[in-house]
């Protein structure tokens, strides 16, 4: 058969990709190199819009209490206290471990006739003027529509050429979940020098911090003990909770492209693999 939509990446992007595709009609065959649920670096906090999505596509309620929580504001604070926040407009926002929200999303993805391929690599694909012949890990597969959400670094992007480089400052992130009684209903934003602190609830008994800083704004190691070390204050209300998974880490977090599709006639095969450097500096 010909699939209407093939995507690329079974993460949160590529599967709410599915289930819009899935809700006009169109066949779609997903591809994760990866076994269903891929866990990754992400602040874990969708705003009032993200959360309607969520609502429209059948997937809020399929989340457990116990790996999500609400939140009502943003809230930015400085090390010596002084603080401002910002209200969102009801009803609010959900903080989501990642984890929970790719398990509610793949299973509405399979009730809704979404076809999920785990742990099938894209190997090659050729585009013509009909669709796009794609050379998987399961065997090759047509489709009139190719939509890559394989990730930050996405190599399908790459190979497409619509990536362009990116001037500017260069970020990273790098997170980890404690086990801790969010403190407030409340998304909260910490500042010190050269580097920021993001506090999201991510569960009835879990918050998520995620750090983000400039290539080159920190001296010596970066890794997450030292950059909790830098926010004395946040580092003093989760002393002695329990870690609640490992550090991981993103980056760089700004791509930039030069267009959003590609039709003109086209091929690609998967690249030598290269290692790529870890924004956790050992």
């Amino acid at each position: 058969m010909t699939w209407d939509v093939a995507i690329v990446g079974g993460g949160p992007a590529g599967l709410a990709a599915a289930l819009e595709a899935r809700r006009v009609g169109c066949s779609v065959v997903v591809l994760e190199r990866q076994s269903l649920p891929v866990d990754k670096a992400c602040g874990e906090g969708l705003m009032p819009s993200g959360l309607a999505a969520l609502e429209r596509l059948g997937v809020r309620e399929r989340i457990p209490a116990a790996d999500c929580s609400p939140f009502a504001a943003i809230r930015y604070v400085q090390e010596d206290g002084r603080f401002v926040e910002g209200r969102l407009p009801a009803p609010g926002g959900l903080g989501i471990r990642r984890v929970a929200l790719a398990q509610a999303m793949s299973a509405r993805a399979r009730e809704q006739g979404v076809e999920l391929r785990e742990g099938t690599a894209l190997r090659a694909h050729a585009i013509d003027q009909d669709g796009v012949t794609l050379h998987t890990d399961s065997g090759p597969l047509r489709a009139k529509l190719l939509v890559a959400a394989d990730g930050l670094n996405s190599p399908l992007r790459k190979s497409m050429q619509l990536e362009k480089r990116h001037y500017g400052p260069v970020r990273f992130g790098l997170r980890q979940h404690f086990a801790i009684k969010p403190w407030g209903a409340r998304v909260e934003v910490h500042f010190t020098a050269g580097a920021e602190a993001y506090v999201t609830p991510a569960g009835a008994e879990r918050i998520g911090i995620a750090f983000l800083w400039e290539d080159g704004s920190l001296s010596g190691r970066v890794g997450f003990d030292h950059l909790l070390a830098r926010f004395p204050a946040l580092a003093e209300r989760v002393k002695g909770a329990t870690v609640d998974s490992e550090p991981r880490g993103a980056g760089p977090l700004r791509h930039d492209v030069v267009s959003r599709s590609k039709t003109a006639s086209s091929s690609w095969e998967t690249p030598p693999a290269t290692s790529t450097p870890s924004p956790e500096k050992a």
